[in-house]
Formats: C-alpha cells, sequence, structure tokens
C-alpha cells in the first residue's frame, strides 16, 4: 500500500497565510479493501525550542508547543475508485481543513500564529513547523489491524499587524573628535563667554525610511541620509563622509521554561567606501543605488506569548576631517517591520467581477 498527500494550491511552492483554506487528496494505491479501512487526517501546528548546554542549564531543554491541532475522519468516495495501470485500485479521499488566524494560547488577546521558521546557531534552536498528516488503519486478522502513515510539511507566513514605530532618528558626532584643535577653539567658534560652561557644536546625521518603516520582501525601500553641519566647522575643517554601511540586524526570541531565549544575527546589505565632501550646512548623500535596501532571506516580523521575530536597520557612517586624519563612526539603528508583499493582482478576475 502506497500513500500519497497531494496539496492543491495556486502557487508553486504552495505558501498559505492565516486563514487560507487547506485543501488535499489522499492517494492509496497498490490494494484491494474488502473492508472499508478508517482514513484519518490531522492538521497541526508545532513549536520546538531547545537549548544546549551552557544556556542557563546544565543540561539540553527542549520544549514543545502545540500551536493548534485539528482532526477528521476521511470518506472514500465511491466514484473515486478508479482501475490502476498495476491492476490494483486507486482510492482517493478529499481532505479539508482551514489555518486558524491566530495563535492557540492562554492569552486574553489574540496572538499572531508565527510563521515557518527553522533558525539554530548551536546554543538554540527554533522550529515551527505546519504538518498534515494522514493515517489508514485496515484490518488484517480479526481485531488485528495495522496501520501506514504519511504527512506533508507546509509553508506559512503570517504578516504582523502595523504598529508605530519611528521613521526617523538623528545622532550627532562633537565637531573636537574630528579635529582636536577644534576643541580648544570651540569658544571662540561659537562665541560663547567664559562665564558659561563649555559646549562643543555638533555634525548631526539623520536617517530616514519612508513611513510606517515596513520593508517588503523582495520589493527595494528607499533609503535617506542627511548631514547637517555647523556653520562654524565650515572654517577649519574639510568634512568628508568615508563610508556607509547598512546592515539588518534580526533577533529571533522563544519563551522557554518561564523566560525569554533569544539569538541574534546580522545579515550584511549594502556597503560604499570612498570620500564624499560635504560642502554645505545641509548635505543629502547620494547612495545612488545603495540607496535601495532589499530584503530577501528574512521571514516576516512576528510577536507572540511564544515567539518574536523583531528587526531593525543598523547605519554606520565613517566621518573624517580631510583624507589623511583618522575616521570616525556614526551608529544608528531604526526598528523595521518585515512583511511578504500583497497578493498578485488578478487581472481576469477583476474584469469578471465588472461585467458583472
Amino acid at each position: 500500500m502506497k500513500l500519497a498527500l497531494q496539496i492543491e494550491h495556486e502557487s508553486s511552492p504552495p505558501l498559505f497565510h492565516p486563514g487560507d483554506p487547506l485543501r488535499a487528496t489522499l492517494e492509496i494505491r497498490g490494494c484491494f479493501f474488502k473492508h472499508v479501512p478508517r482514513v484519518t487526517a490531522t492538521f497541526r501546528g508545532r513549536l520546538t525550542v531547545k537549548a544546549s548546554p551552557g544556556l542557563n542549564t546544565c543540561c539540553p531543554t527542549e520544549c514543545n508547543y502545540t500551536l493548534f491541532e485539528q482532526s477528521e475522519d476521511l470518506k472514500i468516495l465511491q466514484s473515486a475508485a478508479v482501475n490502476d495501470n498495476s491492476g490494483g485500485c486507486v482510492y482517493l479521499c478529499p481532505i479539508e481543513f482551514k489555518f486558524p488566524t491566530d495563535l492557540n494560547c492562554a492569552c486574553q488577546n489574540a496572538c499572531q500564529l508565527p510563521s515557518s521558521i527553522s533558525v539554530n546557531d548551536g546554543k538554540l534552536r527554533i522550529r515551527s513547523t505546519y504538518l498534515l498528516s494522514a493515517t489508514v488503519k485496515r484490518c488484517i486478522l480479526g481485531k488485528m489491524s495495522r496501520s501506514k502513515s504519511v504527512k506533508r510539511e507546509l509553508m506559512f507566513s503570517c504578516n504582523p499587524p502595523v504598529i508605530n514605530l519611528a521613521a526617523s532618528c538623528t545622532v550627532a558626532l562633537p565637531v573636537y573628535k574630528l579635529n582636536q584643535s577644534l576643541k580648544s577653539a570651540s569658544r571662540d567658534l561659537i562665541g560663547l563667554d567664559e562665564s558659561l560652561p563649555l559646549y562643543y557644536p555638533s555634525l548631526h546625521m539623520d536617517i530616514a525610511l519612508p513611513e510606517p518603516p515596513v520593508l517588503i520582501r523582495g520589493q527595494g525601500t528607499p533609503l535617506r541620509l542627511k548631514f547637517h553641519t555647523p556653520h562654524e566647522l565650515f572654517q577649519g575643517a574639510d568634512i568628508y563622509v568615508r563610508s556607509v554601511e547598512i546592515q539588518m540586524q534580526a533577533v529571533v526570541s522563544a519563551f522557554l521554561q518561564s523566560e525569554w531565549q533569544s539569538m541574534a544575527e546580522t545579515r550584511y546589505a549594502n556597503t560604499i567606501h570612498g570620500a564624499v565632501p560635504i560642502e554645505s550646512e545641509h548635505f543629502e548623500l547620494d547612495l545612488g543605488a545603495w540607496g535601495t535596501f532589499i530584503v530577501v532571506q528574512s521571514r516576516p516580523s512576528s510577536s507572540s506569548c511564544l515567539l518574536k521575530s523583531d528587526y531593525a536597520v543598523q547605519f554606520i557612517v565613517g566621518i573624517s576631517n580631510g583624507l589623511e586624519s583618522s575616521i570616525q563612526y556614526l551608529e544608528a539603528s531604526l526598528d523595521v517591520l518585515v512583511m511578504d508583499p500583497p497578493p498578485t493582482y488578478d487581472a481576469a478576475t477583476h474584469d469578471d467581477v465588472n461585467d458583472a
């Protein structure tokens, strides 16, 4: 007896979202049933979190959470039995479930069902899976029976709700870090009275993303990088942008034995090196093709009482006074949401609606 699960889905490979119907067919080949067997199907989601020794534990610790589970008995349709080339029969059992829209947990508010994920940094392993399985149990002799099962893993993706996140930030670099001579001259540059406390003018860098800061997987997101330089600074310095590094910081956290365990990963993306002079008080750096940040491998952001996936875009910019002096670095970070792109627009369906 051979079993096979055929998934019905418009995309290949199949990718499901919350609330999507799950339709499949169980094929039973290579046998002939004298008595109708019991055929069952189970649809479940599971989260596995495993910590290795050394991560706040003295021995390996593993927790398995059931995100949801649905089961049903399947029927073999009489019209679905057809002759096979091998002389046996092919039995077809239709299966139909529906993906939940939220997590089965004890929270008062509905938690987001996590996307399929499998990450492992050697100390912590986090894996969320969605499985469809089917079992055929048939009588052999008297009360003796034999069972055979087949299962298939399903890919699931869930976009997070859009929350209020900052789309810009500003960081400052005191001018004396660019040139030590400016430290002693800063009082004269800005004309401060001797009785006032020391004040050093600063170069400011502004980072801006679209608002809200949502990054769509596979699509480019424009970035803007601006510099605000005090007028007095131009009297004694030649300021250059020497490098720009843009990277993604991903943090996946899972709940394990009453506390959160996390793993972080830095994914390098756009890097520029050169020497671009800052010649005006308000200067926007032309990043060219590097000014578009593309997310490819990351799964959508998620937040629940069991699993969290958080992302931030980090900027490291090198500034120098002249081309021979040391480079000072400005660092900034913005939390972002990562999402799947919207469904593909179906022109034929739209035309059918208009005709109706």
